[in-house]
């Protein structure tokens, strides 16, 4: 091989490496540029391009007469013109070296590995991913996927359950065209 290809050659499998090497991977213990490692002391430098929002918990603001305590620290990013892209909590409130608990995606912007991001309906979700277990809240069904620690949020009042019941849902139950509501990576 002469050296010209064999530095064409390494130039284009580093572009390839580059641009499959996405700042907005949902994947096991990652989202995007966070990571397992990540601390809260790296979110300013990680989304420098953006606006980060800090919401501090109430505990830690020293006020005595809460009605409503915020438990945990919330960092919120918006890309600059205001969309939401992330809301990410860590495991420790008020600790620059804390890691994160989760971070929860508003931006269908981050996608996984298949292609699976918050304008994907359920059929798409199931066909590529297993559904370990299913649980209801009062206003949404959870999809709970071990193979990337995340849970996927389906709105009752889209998919004509009924809000404010515990009604056990399973699998084919669940409309193939029922719209994802949010992400949750947990980092646990």
């Amino acid at each position: 091989m002469k050296p010209f290809q064999y530095l064409l050659l390494l130039t284009i499998s580093l572009l390839f490496v580059q641009c499959t090497n996405s700042s907005f991977t949902i994947a096991k213990k990652q989202v995007g540029k966070i990571t397992a490692t990540t601390k809260v002391s790296d979110l300013k430098t990680l989304f420098k391009k953006d606006s980060l929002v800090v919401n501090l918990a109430e505990s830690d603001l020293g006020t005595e007469k809460n009605y409503f305590v915020q438990d945990n620290d919330v960092y919120l990013v918006f890309e600059k013109g205001g969309k939401p892209l992330l809301k990410i909590v860590p495991k420790i409130s008020d600790d620059k070296n804390a890691t994160m608990q989760f971070v929860q995606v508003l931006s269908p912007k981050y996608k996984t590995a298949n292609g699976v991001n918050l304008n994907s309906d359920f059929k798409e979700v199931h066909a590529n991913y297993k559904i370990n277990n299913i649980e209801t809240s009062f206003t949404s069904i959870m999809l709970y996927i071990d193979e990337l620690n995340i849970t996927i949020a389906l709105d009752k009042a889209d998919l004509g359950f009924k809000n404010h019941t515990n009604t056990k849902v399973i699998v084919d139950q669940i409309p193939d065209t029922a719209k994802i509501k949010y992400f949750t990576i947990w980092f646990e």
